[in-house]
């Protein structure tokens, strides 16, 4: 217990530098989400991503009634649950290990991960934490049910399963798992009590994947998914998808100044012909070291399991279009590689070889010494970059720029970066890193707008109209970034003194009051209307879009203030 108070403590330690951080990227699309909904019974309903989520929607909703009473309570409900995930693992370790120490070493290397920051901080990733503490759960529920043959505990189990489901829909590796944990356990796999067992498992989660189905979650993720190319041929997610599972597996061991954050994929770029061949060597690897490991060092082989299992729903071998390569997707498979160390220290601290009349010690293998040697200083050294990726939470430019740095290709990085360097106005470095996205993804639109923004602001309208109107010719209809080019479109008309043609421009945007970037087309319509010297019709216009964006209130007010004063209406308060 000494040694679990103390872990939880420098956990929080190291977290606590983002524990003054805004919420970032998903949060406000979330936040957003749970606004629209009309009682707590919605959490059951698809998240702002189309999953089903309903904890980490709940969780949401009850912030969007009460208010955020400061910025470290926000943060404390991954805090939280994070630290109960660490006790989870800590319980399941000390199921499945002979040994304490090897428990405690395993449950060290995955708490102080630097690949679980964004778990640990980011209110967003709240679901992932609840499903490590579910599956651990199930697991040991599970374990005890076949070891007293007690069906109430099996009972319980089932329960489990469906909450890791509903927290997190990638733990349905689980259920493969358990097969793995009773081929460890030397349990027959055939017999009568098993098929059971294995088919009422089957059976939750088929329940849980028709319920998500009824509910219209999505099961692919290329139609959200901004990290690939909208038309990259789904061969090419198969053949990269085990260099995913390298750059999973090589970050956990080794995550100095790598993050892995809003990550992408460009064919031909990010990796290369080489790359590729490699990882389908070192899938090929793994899965041998599974059966070469499986008689002297089962736990290290379930490890190796567990690893490869909980990496299967993200991996993109059958090409949903998940994310390429995230920090957070390595977490629940972490849990496998903190059982390969724990199996590793139990057998240096336990190595036994049955004999004919009776066991007798051995001496572990130098190899064996070597390896667990390595490992556990790669995660000892691993420590301080928690901290630092912790820190960098404080300033998300710093984030995406580090992310940016971490391998060719991160267009998400820099176009996110480009837009925070914009708003600060730092429009050197937000053309730079736009013009740079736009390299890597010509295809993405966004990066594009970013570029336009940054030509109105130096006075270069013909530069903005032609970026837009390259972009209004490819970007589908009635999407966000459409209306955004719009609206781009519609202030550099405006600028140049076009004041039909930048009317013109958002004219279908103010036709649908719940379109996007709504607000901002009835505020050029009203700087539109001033210009055009009348003020009341802009006033009129402002009037109408605060009792359709009420949120609004403030900067309207301000608005309305300067137009009774004859000052004209800043675009840029919009």
């Amino acid at each position: 217990m000494l040694f679990l108070a103390a872990l939880l403590m420098l956990v929080c330690f190291l977290a606590w530098p983002a524990m003054t951080s805004e919420p970032l990227v998903d949060d406000y699309s979330t936040l957003q989400h749970v606004a629209k909904f009309k009682d707590w019974t919605d959490a059951f309903k698809p998240d702002a991503f189309q999953y089903l989520r309903p904890f980490k929607n709940l969780a949401f909703y009850l912030f969007h009634l009460h208010g955020i009473p400061s910025i470290e309570a926000w943060h404390m409900v991954p805090l939280g649950a994070y630290l109960i995930a660490t006790v989870a693992v800590f319980a399941l370790l000390r199921r499945i290990s002979c040994s304490r120490i090897a428990a405690c070493l395993g449950t060290a290397a995955w708490a102080l991960s630097p690949t679980n920051t964004s778990t640990v901080v980011w209110m967003s990733c709240l679901h992932i934490s609840l499903a490590v503490i579910f599956v651990a759960l199930f697991l040991i529920a599970y374990d005890r049910s076949r070891e007293s043959g007690r069906w109430i505990s099996f009972g319980l189990s089932l329960i489990l399963l469906f909450l890791a489901l509903a927290s997190y829909e990638t733990a349905i590796f689980a259920v493969a798992l358990v097969v793995a944990l009773d081929w460890i356990r030397k349990r027959p796999l055939f017999k009568k009590e098993s098929l059971i067992r294995y088919a009422c498992l089957g059976g939750v989660t088929l329940a849980f994947l028709l319920l998500r189905q009824q509910g219209g979650s999505t099961l692919n993720s290329r139609t959200i998914n901004l990290g690939f190319a909208p038309d990259m041929p789904a061969w090419q997610f198969t053949v990269a998808a085990p260099w995913f599972l390298w750059r999973h597996f090589s970050m956990w061991f080794a995550p100095f100044g790598r993050i892995e954050f809003c990550s992408t994929f460009v064919w031909g770029k990010s990796a290369t012909p080489l790359d590729l061949a490699g990882g389908w060597i070192f899938l090929a690897l793994l899965v041998a070291a599974v059966f070469l490991t499986a008689r002297r060092l089962p736990l290290f082989a379930f490890g190796l399991v567990w690893f490869l299992l909980a990496s299967f729903p993200t991996s993109n071998l059958i090409p949903l279009g998940t994310g390429p390569i995230e920090d957070y997707y390595i977490v629940l498979p972490g849990v496998g590689l903190a059982v390969c160390i724990a199996g590793l220290a139990e057998a240096i601290l336990q190595h036994r070889k049955a004999t004919d009349t009776e066991p007798r010690k051995l001496r572990p293998s130098p190899a064996l010494l070597g390896a667990a040697s390595l490992l556990c200083l790669l995660k000892l050294a691993g420590v301080p970059w928690f901290h630092h990726q912790a820190g960098l939470w404080r300033d998300p430019l710093l984030l995406y720029l580090q992310g940016k740095d971490t391998r060719t290709g991160q267009y998400l990085c820099k176009t996110f970066a480009a837009n925070i360097c914009f708003s600060r106005g730092q429009f050197a470095e937000a053309k730079e890193l736009a013009a740079d996205a736009r390299r890597d993804a010509p295809w993405f639109h966004s990066a594009s707008m970013t570029l336009a923004e940054v030509a109105v602001k130096e006075g270069d309208y013909a530069g903005a109209l032609q970026i837009t109107g390259e972009a209004i010719e490819k970007i589908p209809p009635g999407s966000r970034q459409l209306n955004r080019a719009l609206v781009i479109q519609g202030k550099s008309h405006f600028y140049a003194g076009h004041l039909d043609r930048a009317r013109e421009s958002i004219l279908t945007i103010l036709s649908n009051s719940t379109a996007p970037m709504h607000f901002e087309a009835t505020w050029l319509l009203a700087a539109i209307y001033q210009k055009q010297g009348n003020p009341e019709k802009a006033g009129q216009t402002l009037a109408k879009s605060l009792a359709l964006h009420p949120d609004a209130k403030a900067i309207i007010d301000a608005a309305l203030e300067s137009l009774r004063a004859g000052q004209p209406i800043s675009l840029e308060e919009s």
